[in-house]
């Protein structure tokens, strides 16, 4: 397994390093500091498992840059790893394609939790983000798009942020059918991701 660290603090990458070499032991590390080399590294090592890239190193511009590194590299899953507090700014870049939202102020079994997950194809939103956007099961009558109850159980376990393997597990179904539901609900729904379908959620209480 190969991961690359992209943060212009040294002592800040040997500290994620470090809390990631207890859980994955075998793992191979890479190492940038700013927009530049994480671009080089990207380019030249193809088989990275995952990137964890600050959003504020030097070089970086927001999401045109993060857009950069899914244009040159779209097979190698992106975590956004930043102190950044703003939540609009948070659902922008996870709509923007990028597998996670890490916030450097997480517990290190959090953040370990969550490469988990974007190793595993899923992915990993802050509490920060998640909180806003869950609604209480409450059932309405007079919603825009009439769903299921299998349905509405399935977005609450998304907007729970379980992956589709705990989803499964909970639905006892199994995982290829649980992928099926899901991409039927984004084409019901008329979303492409699960923090598009969560603000669907928050603005019409689907549930």
């Amino acid at each position: 397994m190969k991961m690359l660290i992209a943060d212009d603090h040294a002592l800040m990458r040997e500290a994620v390093i470090l809390k990631l070499q207890a859980e994955f032991p075998d793992a191979r590390f890479y190492e940038s500091a700013c927009f530049e080399d994480t671009l080089e590294q990207l380019q030249s090592n193809p088989l990275i498992d995952v990137a964890i890239i600050d959003l504020h190193m030097p070089g970086m511009q927001g999401i045109t840059s993060i857009q950069c590194f899914l244009l040159v590299k779209p097979e190698t899953p992106i975590a956004i790893f930043s102190n950044e507090q703003n939540t609009d700014l948070m659902l922008e870049i996870l709509n923007s394609g990028v597998q996670g939202f890490i916030p450097k102020t997480e517990a290190t079994a959090v953040i370990v939790k969550a490469i988990e997950l974007i190793l595993e194809g899923s992915r990993y939103i802050p509490g920060a983000v998640l909180a806003p956007l869950t609604v209480p099961a409450t059932p309405l009558e007079d919603i825009e798009f009439p769903l299921n109850g299998r349905q509405r159980e399935l977005i609450r376990y998304i907007c729970a942020g379980y992956p589709n393997k705990r989803i499964a597990n909970e639905m006892n179904l199994s995982l290829g059918t649980v992928k099926q539901y899901i991409h039927r609900l984004y084409q019901q729904l008329s979303v492409s991701s699960r923090v598009e379908l969560q603000n669907r959620v928050r603005q019409h209480a689907y549930l």
